[in-house]
């Protein structure tokens, strides 16, 4: 058996054995190539499945983050609603207070302009002045 030999048979010549010998490398090179090929098949599928889930996860933080600014202006809304009720309800004592005091103060003239009256004597159109 010589070093190019396989097992079970023996080369008849030299080149016999060269040629066995390069057929089983170019053998174990296509193996190796296609290994390579599929490896490198597999580590691009890795890096989409990557890509694809690093844009899943953006898309979904983008998402997150609107639906925060929607909550965020809606309680925005809620805040100045109240605001606006409390406000308008403030005017509204505000209002009935004055009219309060306004009633009061006409009340209060119409007291004095009596007793003012009253105090005065009754004067007639015809310019007689009579007593009470």
């Amino acid at each position: 058996m010589g070093i190019f030999n396989k097992p079970n048979r023996e080369p008849e010549t030299v080149t016999e054995a060269y040629q066995a010998k390069i057929t089983e490398l170019e053998e174990n090179l296509a193996k190796a190539v296609g290994r390579a090929l599929d490896m490198e098949e597999r580590a691009k599928r890795a890096e989409l499945t990557a890509q694809i889930a690093d844009d899943e996860t953006r898309h979904l933080v983008k998402m997150k983050l609107e639906e925060s600014e929607i909550n965020i202006q809606r309680r925005i809304m809620e805040i100045e609603s109240q605001k606006q009720r409390e406000v308008h309800q403030i005017q509204l004592d505000y209002q009935e207070k004055l009219e309060s005091e306004l009633r009061a103060q006409l009340d209060r003239m119409k007291e004095m302009y009596g007793e003012v009256l009253a105090r005065l004597p009754n004067i007639k159109l015809n310019g007689d002045v009579s007593p009470k």
